[in-house]
């Protein structure tokens, strides 16, 4: 998930003709700061909760989840800015990072619950 955000977030949401999106590799403008963030964000919280407990970890894949979601809400909220627009690349890669997410969430999660559930050991 965390080479897939790299993908997400460096390429164009969307495409329109006379229009530049900004990006992380080519025309580095001040909207490409909320993407540059937004990517270390995710990328720290997918390397955090592989050292995490599992219901911490699911936690932090939810909220990188989160952060994508806002990514890919860009295409229908921008669909305006200029006559024509489409999707971009980045907008398959983007869905299939939050996918990533939400089952390496979901398997966080189903250990978590397992760790709770399970009978304790008997000591001596």
């Amino acid at each position: 998930a965390a080479l897939l955000a790299v993908g997400a977030f460096g390429f164009p949401m969307l495409q329109a003709s006379g229009f530049t999106p900004p990006g992380l590799w080519s025309d580095f403008r001040f909207a490409s700061w909320g993407l540059l963030f937004g990517l270390v964000g995710v990328i720290a919280a997918a390397v955090l909760a592989a050292a995490c407990r599992p219901q911490r970890g699911a936690a932090l894949l939810l909220g990188a989840a989160g952060v994508v979601l806002v990514r890919l809400l860009s295409l229908p909220l921008n669909h305006t800015i200029a006559p024509g627009v489409t999707a971009g690349r980045g907008l398959l890669v983007a869905i299939v990072c939050l996918v990533a997410l939400v089952v390496a969430a979901g398997m966080a999660g189903g250990l978590a619950h397992r760790e709770a559930t399970a009978l304790p050991t008997r000591r001596r």
